[in-house]
């Protein structure tokens, strides 16, 4: 057999083989992006920004390190789902379901929660600075650690006062 041929066929097959367990991500991203539905779907690292993805159902789906930015998901259902390091920065997530859901670590810098149900989300050292909670529901949702929330005015949360709080800003 030929080098040349022998190297091509072994560059193909692990190309092949590296595209394929890529592939079943962008099949899933593409997917979502025309359905707006993917429960359990596993999207971590996707490129969603800047899109509108509003009543989408994404129950326990893996978004971890999603970039998100700037995409309506107003209306979505995302209980249960993992958002860790997610980049949801001036999103729009008005009327959202978010029970339950991983949200550690996240950039939520400007995000739109009007209305949102967060109850018992974890945002544990997220960035909420600008975030606007008018009405949004943080009953026992964790947010210690979480950055810039003093500079946000939280107090138009719903029952913000069970949410887990760092003493200092509980204060």
């Amino acid at each position: 057999m030929d080098w040349r041929i022998f190297v091509t066929v072994l560059w193909l097959g692990w190309f092949g083989w590296v595209g394929s367990a890529a592939a079943a991500n962008l099949r899933a991203v593409t997917y979502y992006t025309q359905t707006h539905r993917c429960r359990g779907c596993d999207l971590r690292r996707a490129n969603l920004m800047a899109q509108d993805l509003s009543w989408s159902f994404l129950l326990t789906a893996n978004l971890q390190q999603a970039d998100l930015r700037g995409s309506n998901l107003s209306h979505s259902n995302l209980s249960w789902a993992r958002l860790e390091g997610a980049k949801l920065g001036q999103g729009n997530l008005r009327d959202s379901k978010l029970p339950f859901a991983n949200l550690q670590g996240a950039n939520l810098q400007g995000v739109d929660f009007q209305e949102a149900n967060l109850n018992s989300a974890d945002l544990r050292g997220a960035n909420v600075q600008g975030v606007n909670w008018q009405g949004a529901n943080v009953n026992f949702a964790d947010l210690r650690g979480a950055r810039f929330l003093s500079l946000t005015d939280f107090q138009k949360a719903q029952n913000w006062e069970t949410a887990m709080l760092d003493p200092e800003v509980k204060g």
